[in-house]
């Protein structure tokens, strides 16, 4: 082993064995331990995009320099390309992704041409622009209402033992119905989130939120999950008995989309195996007797229930995507979660985003 190049051996390593592989490697000989901690090896494990993405970060570490500091990419902040590898795995990175304009509302009527632009009281655009059919000899004003958000903000990771590539989409990211209605959603900032911004629910019965991103984003040949992550406010209620309804697949294509019915309520599964009922329990819109009973004689088993995370907040799946890698550049995986056919008033949710990583199986 020792006659051959090391770069000829970080070459093979690095094609045929994962980033756990190589650790585990560096305690077999000095060869391979010098061999695990190059920089060669650590380039090919790394997305090949990472200098793109880390040039949008919002804020990025200043850690001890390489000798090679005068670089002007920021990746040269770390000593090494295993360092940055592994602080990219435990620290989500804020990715700017620049302005985003949402479609809202958009209406054709008969009127006169004419172009106006301007602001509304709410907060939405308005652009008037004038369209001419001349085989009728008609002229029509197609009226589009839309709202802009200054800045689209995403966290980027990775997958420590594989190297795939990690997004949780923030919940400014996400279409959330009545989301800038004070009455229905509010936007607050509290220190446990990674974002500036979460979204607390005040009381909606049409809950309705959707986010979407790229594919051509993620890691080829990848297995992926979606995951609602999000916390319960105290005094939450509305999720206690009733499940909602999550999906992911491709934007546009029903045949390629999975739906399933998962509860938010993270002390539901545990009420349920020991048949607990909860204390002095609150009558509210939407709320009883007959729909709790029906509900309790579901088995436990059949429904899906959230977890709680590593930093603290919930998380529940809402459905597998495997990226093939090839023919993707166009499309977009959509994620969904719905409850919008009992009219059940709902509150307390506060919402982070929707994370998108892949699967792993435990070895």
């Amino acid at each position: 082993m020792d006659v051959l190049p090391e770069g000829c051996i970080a070459n093979v390593v690095s094609l045929t064995s994962s980033p756990r592989d190589a650790c585990s490697l560096a305690v077999v000989c000095s060869t391979f331990k010098s061999m695990a901690e190059s920089d060669s090896i650590w380039e090919r494990f790394l997305p090949s995009q990472y200098k793109d993405i880390i040039a949008r970060a919002v804020d990025f570490p200043n850690l001890t320099r390489s000798s090679s500091s005068s670089s002007s990419s920021s990746s040269s902040s770390f000593a090494s390309k295993k360092q940055l590898y592994l602080w990219l795995s435990d620290h989500p990175l804020l990715i700017d992704q620049g302005t985003k304009a949402e479609n809202v509302v958009s209406s054709i009527q008969p009127t006169e041409a004419s172009f106006d632009g301007g602001g509304r009281d709410n907060g939405v655009l308005e652009i008037q622009f004038a369209r001419v059919y001349a085989e009728v000899e008609e002229v029509a004003a197609a009226v589009i209402f839309f709202t802009t958000s200054e800045t689209s903000i995403e966290s980027f990771s990775l997958e420590k033992s594989s190297g795939r590539i990690c997004y949780m989409l923030a919940a400014r990211n996400l279409k959330i119905v009545w989301g800038d209605t004070p009455n229905y959603w509010r936007w607050i900032s509290i220190p446990e989130s990674r974002f500036s911004e979460v979204a607390e629910l005040i009381n909606v019965c049409w809950l309705e939120i959707r986010g979407k991103i790229n594919i051509s984003m993620l890691s080829p040949n990848t297995t992926y999950a979606a995951f609602f992550v999000f916390k319960s406010a105290a005094g939450a209620y509305g999720f206690e008995y009733h499940p909602v309804e999550v999906a992911v697949g491709v934007s546009g294509s029903e045949s390629e989309s999975e739906t399933q019915s998962v509860y938010l309520d993270p002390e539901r599964g545990q009420r349920l195996q020991y048949q607990i009922v909860p204390r002095n329990p609150v009558f509210r819109r939407g709320f009883s007797i007959g729909n709790r009973w029906r509900q309790r004689t579901t088995p436990v088993c059949d429904r899906k229930y959230p977890k709680v995370r590593g930093d603290g907040w919930v998380e529940i799946e809402m459905g597998e995507y495997f990226n093939t890698g090839g023919g993707g550049e166009d499309k977009e995986l959509e994620m969904s979660v719905m409850e919008v056919e009992r009219g059940d008033w709902k509150s307390g949710l506060i919402v982070q985003g929707i994370e998108i990583r892949p699967k792993v199986v435990d070895k």
